[in-house]
């Protein structure tokens, strides 16, 4: 029996089990190289013996790593299931760090990134720390629809606790209070399909009720026009499209 016991532990160590084959998918910021090098995996790595868990901790333990997956098929085989946090702006000084929905520090950004830059968050930053998951800024542009972040390039705090945003095109967008930010990510992102359609390209649009949508034309008074909300934002659905309600005119200051 110990003659046997032994056979039998000398087969689960041969290299009949070591990692011949790793199979990554989900990772897009993440290398297959990278993802081998982090989870401490090598062609030494003994497929019948390792801990996924070990591997799954040590993943999760990298800031653009939301939730890792690791399973085997034998003798030879590892898969890993990625889901990568998304960055949604910028943060930091000196040097721009890009941050996840949830406030994670992902690591420095590029001059090109294209993220919104949360105002007021210059504080020297690195990678694996937490921004505040309930920051105003962050949760505003964390809720806008993903075609239109890009065009985001700045929130801010603006008094009474209201968020501004400046899109790169200089416009000036109020959200008002930092709640509905969802519906009213989805009213802006409609109101700015509707202006473009129009030919205009107003001074400031103003979703702070999402309800009643507006606009400062140019040339208008500083009085705002009411444009058509966007059809299927009370309902939560995603159209983007404005209801067939009359259009108010480009110089219309009422």
């Amino acid at each position: 029996m110990v003659l046997v016991a032994a056979l039998a532990w000398a087969v689960t160590r041969s290299p009949v089990f070591e990692l011949g084959t790793l199979r990554v998918t989900g990772a897009r910021h993440l290398t297959v190289a990278e993802v081998r090098r982090i989870g401490e995996l090598s062609g030494r790595t003994n497929v019948l013996w390792f801990s996924p868990a070990a591997v799954e901790a040590r993943l999760e333990a990298n800031p653009w790593v939301l939730r890792a997956d690791v399973s085997r098929i034998l003798p030879s085989t590892i898969y890993v299931t990625i889901v990568e946090r998304r960055p949604v702006a910028v943060a930091g000084f000196p040097q721009p760090m890009l941050v996840a929905a949830d406030g994670t520090v992902l690591g420095p950004a590029s001059s090109r990134v294209g993220l919104p830059a949360l105002a007021g968050e210059r504080a020297r930053l690195r990678a694996g720390q937490r921004l505040p998951s309930g920051l105003p800024t962050l949760r505003a542009v964390a809720a806008l629809p993903r075609a239109l972040l890009a065009s985001v390039r700045s929130a801010s705090v603006a008094s009474g606790g209201a968020v501004d945003l400046v899109l790169r095109d200089g416009v000036l967008v109020k959200l008002g209070s930092p709640d509905q930010l969802v519906e009213k990510g989805r009213v802006l992102q409609g109101v700015l399909a509707w202006a473009r359609r129009h030919g205009i390209v107003p001074i400031y649009v103003t979703v702070a009720a999402p309800d009643a949508p507006a606009l400062l034309p140019p040339g208008a008074s500083s009085s705002p026009a009411s444009v058509p909300v966007p059809s299927g934002s009370r309902s939560g659905g995603g159209g983007s499209g404005p209801s067939p309600s009359p259009s108010p005119s480009p110089s219309a200051t009422g």
